[in-house]
């Protein structure tokens, strides 16, 4: 199963679940979308608009793959659960988020085993495929402290 997590900002994020409900026809895989504040129909998978934490957890675990916003909450529940993950960002100048945070996330997540970065929409497929095929190796996985100490840490040297 394929998952798609849009997170809980209260913007829709609509060029994300438009792509996905194309893909996931293409594809012979299930796949479950958090739709979040988003009003458009969905035709090719199943779709809830908020999970509980509890839920998040379990779908995660069952997950294939995640897709979803450059949340880096999200990235290190993929991570501490070895899924791999591709991230689309959300965007300010397409009313997706109030700054480009995301964009700067992934800037820092290249080259990050696991994470599979879609610049735009147009890529989301191709990393979707990439995503399907890695295979985690016996290699540990940094746990969600060392994980956001990097990140803030990249963060702020980037401001100096």
């Amino acid at each position: 199963m394929i998952l798609v997590i849009v997170g809980t900002t209260p913007k829709p994020f609509d060029r994300l679940i438009r792509a996905m409900d194309r893909i996931g026809e293409e594809l012979n895989e299930q796949v479950e979308i958090q739709t979040g504040a988003s009003n458009f129909k969905v035709k090719n998978a199943m779709t809830k608009d908020f999970y509980t934490i509890e839920e998040l957890e379990a779908k995660i675990a069952q997950a294939r793959i995640i897709v979803s916003h450059a949340g880096v909450g999200t990235i290190i529940d993929a991570r501490r659960h070895r899924k791999p993950i591709v991230v689309l960002p959300r965007r300010k100048d397409l009313g997706e988020m109030w700054d480009n945070h995301q964009l700067d996330t992934i800037r820092e997540l290249r080259g990050v085993k696991g994470v599979f970065v879609a610049e735009d929409e147009t890529r989301l497929r191709d990393r979707i495929m990439e995503a399907m095929r890695f295979k985690w190796e016996n290699d540990s996985i940094p746990t969600e402290k060392e994980m956001l100490v990097k990140y803030v840490k990249q963060i702020i040297d980037g401001i100096e």
